[in-house]
């Protein structure tokens, strides 16, 4: 849960800010506002910088761990600086985990034209990269950590995503990927990809009233229903960690480790009339649950003889 607790130099500046416009000293501070804000007038390495607990940064913090391994944050920030701003504010008060477990030499190599020992412990990878002058909101060390830092969820999409499948899907789409690589195209899906419903891989097509059952099935609550932009964000953000996956054969291969045959598929309405402990009126992702876990009896109906 996230903490909504302010540090003692922004409890003094909502007091002051509250004496100025009038509104009630003793309502919650709304930091995310004000960071934004002031990271629209200053930038956020001046805003970051500027922290009473700035100095904590240069203690193995590294953001894409920091949003991997503190989900709830990373639902609720909307962008690689709110993070380390909410790791200066709240994060280290609460002991919350921000030092990298793992890099990746080739990821460095490519987004940051650094070569490193490959034998360097994550630690001292991070400080590396740090020290090379790369900002604290862009020192990503694998590529899951540049999902995150994008909103993402990286552990999913860094498995799933097919970035040559999603060039030529883009171009197709009318939205080309402006240069070569998987990195161009990962953070051409996260600017623009993503909310123009451009698959990341062909078996990876978003079926939103699938995902909306996914959802439930996951005990996962969404978005407003009728909000499409909202569905796919939270698709990739939420959806994917929870595994709530963009359509059922993904739901089930990405469950099972294997592939759901379309003749299977037509055939679950028989399968679930099969199943004397399955609900007749049971959703999509109750019934491919149901085939991974008991299969049996309704199972026989597939049964050709």
């Amino acid at each position: 849960m996230i903490n909504l607790g302010t540090s003692r130099g922004l409890r003094r500046l909502g007091g002051r800010l509250a004496r100025l416009t009038g509104r009630d000293s003793t309502a919650a501070f709304d930091w995310q506002a004000w960071f934004r804000d002031a990271s629209r007038r200053r930038g956020v390495a001046a805003v970051l910088a500027r922290h009473e607990n700035a100095h904590l940064l240069n203690q193995n913090f590294s953001v894409g761990a920091y949003l991997a391994r503190n989900p709830d944050v990373a639902d609720a920030v909307a962008s690689a600086g709110e993070a380390v701003f909410h790791f200066l504010e709240f994060g280290h008060a609460e002991d919350r985990v921000a030092v990298p477990e793992r890099w990746s030499p080739s990821f460095v190599r490519l987004a940051h034209g650094l070569i490193l020992p490959e034998d360097l412990s994550a630690p001292a990878a991070n400080a590396m990269v740090r020290r090379s002058g790369i900002d604290v909101a862009e020192a990503v060390l694998t590529e899951a950590d540049l999902w995150e830092i994008n909103g993402l969820n990286g552990g999913v999409l860094a498995q799933i995503f097919d970035h040559e499948f999603y060039g030529v899907a883009a171009a197709v789409a009318g939205y080309p990927v402006p240069s070569a690589g998987r990195l161009a195209a990962i953070t051409h899906f996260c600017k623009a990809g993503l909310i123009k419903r451009i698959p990341p891989h062909p078996d990876h097509r978003f079926d939103p009233v699938f995902y909306r059952d996914a959802l439930g099935f996951a005990e996962v609550d969404g978005p407003t229903a009728g909000d499409d932009a909202a569905l796919l964000q939270h698709w990739g953000r939420i959806g994917l960690r929870a595994g709530a996956h963009a359509n059922p054969f993904a739901w089930f291969q990405m469950r099972t480790d294997v592939r759901l045959p379309q003749a299977v598929f037509d055939r679950l309405e028989d399968f679930r009339a099969a199943s004397a402990d399955l609900a007749q009126d049971a959703g999509l992702a109750v019934t491919l649950a149901h085939l991974a876990d008991v299969p049996l009896p309704g199972a026989a109906v597939f049964d050709p003889s």
